[in-house]
């Protein structure tokens, strides 16, 4: 199969583990089983333990005969940059997919089923989160079909993989900067000391302490060896233990590069790395140190973005107002540091009067001061990174910075994968000539707002959208 031409047909069946793991039939079966087990619940007679035992063999061989019914149903081709497949025991249901139009491609090498020589293969095209095609395939001949996937249209040339990933790579340090969890961490302290020792408010602390613990074995879980390769037809990215997780993706399907820094990771000049896919953003470096110096060149597009994408990183069309955007993050930030103080101070007064109101008057001084602390943070990173943020244009990439949810984030997209633009003014933008810019990339709903950029030098830049 690996050695013929594009044009050739492929085709093959699942493997036999894909017929073996339906839920739907195991979970009836397992309630079959256990009905039959409470139904004749005592000593069994020779009666009874005959009826059990037609019952179990009969719920058996039902789902015995369906799998195998499926195993002679289920089939799949690819001819013509068309990949088909037919599959149901007893509602039967086509596919027909557009590999030209295929998002990325996931192999999940799961542990029992590797030790039968098969792999679930994935298949993403839609907008959705759900794959289009899911099956176990034999280990050949899932190899052979991402091949064939991800072959170069132009040269025919099977994959040839080359590392360019570089800087430093670490779970552990990545988990521990996670916005969620930082910001679930905080949330507890809050609560634990806004409490004042009260049950309820106790419990509320435990519970945000459990789910920072359970994001942060996730995220060690799913990262646990993350790297990139750049191939002829796109990227290929390992995850998951022992590389338990591979990403296929070509080019044709990435519109950009999204980077992002939380505040730990700022001081420490680290930032995560995600290709944008159809609307996801794949991870595929996590806690990367450029060795590009942030002050030698403000105008240049991200390092690991433009060598990711294989753009110009010179831009000649820059948008920035750096002095305005931390003027305004910085009062607003004094603002809220002045709020967060008050509420911790109103926090730490003995409340008059019930129970119940003592319990709701600290709840609401906690959620009072979380949100105030949020939004100094927010301001801080405004601060911080506030001479990037702007919108940079070169002939290959267009460029935005800025902040959304207590992080820092940069946007690079290939040209032509900038799908809409929308510019807001608000009074004190109108009367100081300015305006904020969100940037939304093809296949996204959301995207980065760049505040304080100047109307007039935007609408030049609109004229030219498109």
């Amino acid at each position: 199969m690996e050695g013929q031409p594009l044009t050739a047909m492929m085709e093959g069946r699942p493997h036999a583990a894909e017929f073996f793991r339906p839920p739907g039939l195991l979970g009836w079966f397992c309630v079959v089983c256990i009905t039959a087990t409470l139904y004749f619940a005592g000593v069994l007679d020779a009666t009874q333990l005959t009826v059990t035992g037609i019952i179990v063999t009969a719920s058996v061989g039902l789902w015995l005969a369906l799998a195998f019914r499926q195993r002679a149903v289920f089939r799949w081709h690819l001819h013509d940059d068309v990949f088909f497949t037919i599959r149901g025991a007893l509602a039967r249901r086509e596919l027909t997919l557009r590999t030209d139009r295929l998002l990325y491609a996931e192999i999940c090498r799961l542990p029992l089923v590797s030790l039968t020589g098969g792999v679930r293969v994935k298949l993403y095209a839609g907008a959705g989160g759900r794959a289009a095609f899911c099956a176990v395939l034999p280990r050949r001949q899932a190899d052979a079909l991402i091949e064939r996937l991800m072959r170069s249209e132009k040269s025919g040339e099977p994959l040839q993989a080359r590392r360019i990933a570089s800087g430093q790579y670490a779970a552990l340090p990545s988990a521990m900067t996670d916005g969620v969890m930082l910001t679930l961490l905080g949330s507890a302290a809050v609560f634990a000391l806004a409490g004042g020792g009260r049950f309820s408010m106790n419990v509320t602390a435990i519970g945000l302490w459990t789910g920072a613990f359970l994001r942060l074995t996730e995220r060690l879980i799913s990262e646990g060896k993350l790297s990139v390769n750049r191939t002829d037809g796109g990227w290929v990215i390992v995850k998951g233990i022992k590389g338990g997780r591979r990403l296929y993706i070509p080019d044709r399907s990435v519109t950009g590069i999204r980077e992002s820094s939380t505040l730990p990771a700022l001081v420490c000049g680290a930032r995560r790395v995600e290709l944008l896919c159809g609307g996801r953003r794949i991870p595929c470096m996590r806690w990367y140190v450029s060795a590009h110096s942030e002050g030698a060149n403000d105008e240049n597009l991200s390092d690991p973005a433009c060598e990711l994408l294989g753009c110009d990183g010179n831009a000649f069309v820059v948008l920035k107002n750096p002095r305005v955007a931390r003027r305004r993050y910085f009062f607003v930030g004094i603002a809220a540091l002045c709020g967060a103080a008050l509420a911790g101070l109103m926090s730490l007064s003995p409340l008059q009067g019930d129970g119940a109101v003592e319990a709701v008057g600290a709840v609401t001084m906690a959620l009072l001061l979380c949100g105030a602390t949020g939004v100094v943070l927010q301001c801080a990173a405004g601060v911080r990174m506030g001479g990037t943020f702007g919108i940079a244009v070169s002939p290959s990439a267009v460029r935005a910075a800025g902040v959304r949810l207590l992080t820092a984030e940069t946007l690079t997209l290939r040209r032509g994968c900038l799908a809409e633009v929308r510019v807001t003014r608000r009074f004190a933008d109108r009367v100081n000539g300015l305006c904020s810019v969100d940037l939304i990339p093809k296949g996204c709903r959301h995207g980065i707002q760049c505040h304080c950029m100047p109307y007039d030098r935007v609408q030049a830049l609109l004229e030219r959208f498109g």
